[in-house]
């Protein structure tokens, strides 16, 4: 088994530097793991050389620098570039907030997956206890997606909709954290980590890049439903997430509007590649 990761940093060189290092603690990462690819998606310059300072004598690890913002999808995607002349049996992508546990390599090499699936992802667990995926099941719409729909039409609607989530929020967590933690095939992950198999390496080469932040997995689901691949749930891999550590200095209201937008792009997308299924 061969694997390279593939993780965006902004402003946030610490969080990084722990990725590395929970990806080092992994039992068989000298024997597994090709290359570490970071890409720095334009950080400050004090940022940037501290991230380079702390990694410099990583030998595995390689920075590659964007002159702007790119995003997260053309962040991933920059790496996925830079890896291409190579042959992988899994690329690991996601958020620089996520710590591996120490057998994620081994049960991944260890576990034999359909031909079918074009993407593994793990059991996500939040601080509070959270099983974060999956984020849905079927690609199939239902009542939930009417009220998203609903809720993500304008930035009142959003605002009113963030307020009924706190009002709910810890019955929401109850339920997250008595998942049902079965693996199983899936349709929408939680897009902080996503493993691409060889399948999807060579059949979809690089993610959408039509959202500049958030909706990212509705589309990564409809891409890969389109090509005809699988996602797979495989709760015997574990990581944890810090969740939007790379996010948090961001504004609400700019968080809203920008959710917003990508949610309609990622609604046409939808409808374009794989229809509304009813």
């Amino acid at each position: 088994m061969k694997v390279s990761f593939v993780t965006v940093s902004y402003n946030n060189y610490e969080i990084t530097s722990n990725y590395v290092a929970s990806i080092k603690f992994m039992r068989g990462y000298e024997n597994f793991v090709d290359k570490i690819v970071i890409v720095d998606n334009c950080s400050n310059d004090d940022d940037y050389y501290q991230l380079k300072k702390n990694l410099e004598e990583e030998p595995k690890v390689i920075i590659i620098r964007s002159n702007k913002n790119v995003g997260y999808s053309k962040g991933i995607n920059i790496g996925l570039e830079y890896l291409s002349n190579e042959k992988y049996s899994y690329i690991i992508c996601g958020n620089n907030d996520i710590l591996f546990s120490r057998d994620f390599l081994n049960n991944l090499e260890k576990t034999n997956y359909n031909d079918d699936v074009y993407m593994i992802v793990p059991d996500i667990i939040t601080l509070n206890g959270c099983h974060q995926n999956p984020q849905r099941e079927s690609p199939k719409r239902n009542w939930k997606d009417r009220i998203q729909d609903f809720a993500h039409c304008s930035t009142f609607t959003s605002i009113i909709f963030n307020y009924s989530y706190l009002i709910f929020k810890n019955y929401i967590i109850r339920s997250k954290q008595n998942a049902n933690i079965k693996s199983r095939y899936i349709h929408t992950c939680t897009g902080a980590i996503f493993i691409f198999t060889r399948a999807y390496i060579q059949n979809c080469k690089i993610m959408e890049p039509i959202v500049f932040m958030w909706c990212e997995e509705t589309i990564l689901a409809a891409q890969i439903l389109s090509k005809g691949g699988k996602t797979y749930l495989d709760f015997n891999l574990k990581v944890k997430h810090l969740e939007n550590a790379s996010v948090n200095s961001i504004k609400n209201i700019k968080k809203i509007k920008i959710y917003n937008n990508s949610y309609k792009i990622a609604r046409t997308y939808i409808k374009r590649t794989i229809g509304d299924l009813e």
